[in-house]
């Protein structure tokens, strides 16, 4: 399934939308996050095209579930990180695809998500 309407509406808002997804083991918790960003790279004379237009950085990981659930600090724990930059809505449904991840769970972004 594709993106769901409040997940759009949020994204669209500039807000990240995220879910717990399963992970490599039960010994981890594992997430996905969808972070929309204005591309602001400083071009030359020859430009770049896409300049100011909306972009979207997905990003998994995973992090120690003993950590999550005492509330420590995830920074320098997470594991299995992987992002991928993309140019559309369309193209975030279709990496998620290839992730393994049903596009309809993303929601606004929660703790303990540690991006």
């Amino acid at each position: 399934m594709g993106l769901s309407a409040e997940a759009l509406r949020l994204l669209r808002k500039g807000l990240v939308v995220c879910a717990e997804v399963p992970a490599s083991s039960a010994e981890y918790v594992a997430w996905v996050g969808v972070h929309p960003f204005v591309d602001m790279r400083r071009v030359g004379k020859c430009g770049a095209s896409g300049v100011g237009k909306t972009r979207f950085a997905i990003r998994g990981c995973e992090a120690p579930r003993a950590s999550v659930e005492a509330g420590h600090e995830l920074t320098g724990t997470l594991t299995n990180e992987r992002e991928e930059i993309v140019h559309s809505e369309a193209q975030v449904e279709a990496v998620l695809a290839t992730w393994g991840i049903d596009a309809a769970i993303l929601e606004r972004d929660r703790a303990p998500y540690p991006y």
